[in-house]
């Protein structure tokens, strides 16, 4: 999966990156803002809820921002894997002695095509998530190491119980 980031310029792989994360830390505070405003409204604080209300849209906003920006990175990326990837498939095509087999280059075409739609997401993708989601857990785990020590060593040793667990349950789905 990393080896496929040589098709990716370094700069939109790393401004994924970022986005991503912005994307997962609007996503952490949404919960905690909209948790802020059910208690203003318990302690019936009218300015502490119209300052939640407002903190919740601009959340709002500034995550349908930041989905449009990883949305144009994302087809920025592909568009640049895909014409490296097809330049080196290309000069691979080209040794091709098309006469030997019965396989023409309209077909391999349409099979690269249809090859790479398979495999794009590994380009940039599934490695930007993997960073995030390694990200993303550690923050969490150092979060729960704050309010308590013995719940977050719970937490580490039960992860790798659960990947465990998953990919022998991923294998028995398969067969």
């Amino acid at each position: 999966m990393f080896r496929l980031l040589r098709f990716v310029a370094k700069k939109y792989f790393y401004i994924g990156i970022f986005l991503r994360i912005l994307l997962r830390t609007c996503f952490v505070a949404t919960p905690l803002v909209l948790g802020c405003f059910i208690n203003a409204v318990n302690n019936k604080d009218a300015d502490l809820m119209y300052k939640y209300i407002i903190m919740s849209v601009v959340l709002f906003i500034l995550s349908q921002t930041l989905f449009y920006f990883d949305d144009l990175v994302r087809g920025k990326i592909e568009t640049d894997a895909y014409i490296k990837f097809f330049k080196l498939a290309v000069n691979k095509v080209y040794s091709f002695d098309e006469k030997k087999t019965d396989i023409d280059s309209a077909r391999i075409n349409q099979e690269f095509g249809q090859n790479y739609e398979l495999i794009k997401e590994f380009f940039s993708n599934y490695p930007i998530d993997a960073i995030v989601n390694i990200l993303y857990i550690s923050g969490i785990t150092i979060m729960v190491y704050s309010i308590s020590a013995e719940i977050a060593i719970a937490v580490l040793i039960l992860i790798p119980v659960f990947i465990i667990f998953t990919y022998f349950l991923r294998v028995s789905l398969k067969a």
